[in-house]
């Protein structure tokens, strides 16, 4: 699983967002006061993940911090580490709540990136709550009909339910 591994080409090029995001924080080096200026200074909207919340993107949110203080952002293919995570965090389950954790910050990144007008956490969390809806619906929807095609394979079933509404095949 490779979550935070950004692939910008075998050559060593400037970062420059929007069109590139910028490094992921466990590869991130730079200068000691520019990082001190935006953490300290300026500060971050986002906290990060905190107890057992999986939220995200404060990396990102420096990097872009970084480039509107006017500093240059660089990939560089040649650096290379290792990154050793418990069997926990290769889950299933972990990765549905790191994507959720995600999408909660992806308005205001979208913000700090000039995609979109700044907005209120009000009306992001009712868009992201809005798109985590449609991502429910739609695994109940697989489920039912996984659990429906199931049907045929009972005897007595036919792959049909009767109820009072009428029948659902």
């Amino acid at each position: 699983m490779a979550l935070a591994i950004r692939d910008f080409g075998p050559q060593a090029r400037q970062l420059i967002p929007p069109a590139d995001d910028p490094p992921c924080g466990a590869g991130m080096t730079g200068r000691t006061d520019v990082f001190r200026q935006v953490l300290c200074d300026i500060g971050l909207a986002l906290s990060g993940r905190k107890g057992k919340r999986l939220s995200s993107g404060e990396d990102t949110e420096i990097g872009l911090l970084i480039h509107r203080l006017g500093w240059e952002m660089w990939y560089t293919p040649t650096l290379r580490m290792s990154h050793v995570l418990p069997n926990s965090r290769l889950t299933h389950q972990y990765l549905q709540r790191l994507i959720a954790g995600g999408a909660q910050s992806a308005a205001w990144l979208d913000y700090l990136r000039g995609k979109q007008p700044r907005c209120s956490r009000i009306a992001a969390l009712g868009r992201y709550l809005r798109r985590r809806f449609q991502s429910l619906q739609m695994t109940l929807l697989q489920q039912l009909r996984a659990a429906t095609s199931s049907c045929d394979q009972i005897p007595g079933l036919g792959g049909a339910v009767q109820g009072r509404g009428g029948r659902i095949s």
